[in-house]
């Protein structure tokens, strides 16, 4: 379930010690290990909206080996975006 989350000074003051990271994927071997994580935020998506056109793990697959880059946030080494 996607949380809406809103950053001000005083939360951001209270909980600035949380981690945010962004994995940068190219190729796929490295994606392999991480595959789970972009299942996980492409079922998550699916369960909140209804797209015909969203992607599946196959077309993230496809896109990475024909070049293109994929970047993975993390929220406090949780998975929140893509």
């Amino acid at each position: 379930m996607l949380k809406n989350y809103q950053l001000n000074r005083k939360n951001f003051i209270k909980q600035k010690e949380f981690h945010i990271e962004r994995l940068r994927f190219d190729n796929i071997i490295t994606f392999e290990y991480f595959k789970p994580h972009m299942q996980f935020l492409i079922d998550s998506f699916n369960k909140e909206y209804k797209w015909d056109d969203m992607f599946d793990i196959n077309d993230v697959e496809d896109r990475i080996k024909a070049g293109h880059i994929l970047f993975i946030l993390y929220y406090d080494n949780n998975q929140i975006g893509y």
